[in-house]
């Protein structure tokens, strides 16, 4: 009996052991991804797992640096592989989708948008990447609905703004590309750099429409 206690002992001194090597693995991982050391990351991710290391974060963190080392190919595997475990992981559905888009499976990307919009629909970032997808598609008319539903969905979005302005400029709808250059303004931090772009943007569309009305 003591035997078989000492034997119980050991097991569970192991797998502890295991579980907190597996852990410092998987941070050592995630450290390597943040100094974009993508190599090493994966490293240690192998070694996290054959410690037992939650398969769930493991295989998002390899999406992960897969997709920043711009191998969407198998960055796509990974995320599916978190959703196949984990339906509604949203992050995960989200770099799905971003992967998708970066191959150009606009098609596929439209179906799992599809899925997300019924699953988590008030996500502005699904809208967004939404219309990302109709513009692959060359559907102007439901990347403008997409865009819309993002602003709803994501007031201090700035990136929508900016999109859909562009999209109203192409459009020559310069009224509303203005408008949306302010609000884009009007959302984002004073030091960002894209600020230069926008105002330069707003600056050439009051021009050309001060001109038109003096006309």
């Amino acid at each position: 009996m003591q035997i078989i206690l000492i034997l119980i002992m050991c097991a569970v001194s192991l797998s502890c052991g295991d579980a907190a090597m597996g852990k410092s693995y998987f941070l050592s991982a995630q450290n390597s991804y943040a100094a974009k050391d993508f190599e090493a990351s994966l490293d240690y991710l192998a070694s996290a797992e054959k410690n037992n290391y939650d398969s769930l974060q493991v295989n998002f963190l390899r999406g992960k640096v897969h997709f920043m080392d711009n191998n969407f190919y198998e960055a796509e595997k990974y995320f599916r592989k978190c959703l196949k475990k984990c339906p509604e992981f949203t992050d995960a559905g989200i770099f799905l989708i971003r992967s998708l888009i970066l191959q150009k499976k606009f098609d596929a990307a439209e179906a799992v948008i599809k899925d997300y919009l019924v699953f988590n629909g008030s996500d502005y970032r699904i809208h967004y990447l939404a219309a990302l997808n109709a513009s692959g598609l060359k559907n102007v008319k439901d990347q403008l609905g997409f865009l819309y539903s993002a602003q709803v969905y994501a007031r201090d979005s700035w990136k929508v703004f900016f999109e859909n302005a562009k999209i109203r400029l192409a459009l020559d709808d310069k009224k509303t590309a203005l408008e949306n250059l302010i609000c884009a303004k009007a959302v984002l931090p004073l030091n960002s750099r894209y600020i230069t772009e926008i105002n330069e943007m707003e600056n050439q569309l009051v021009q050309e429409t001060e001109k038109k009305e003096s006309e």
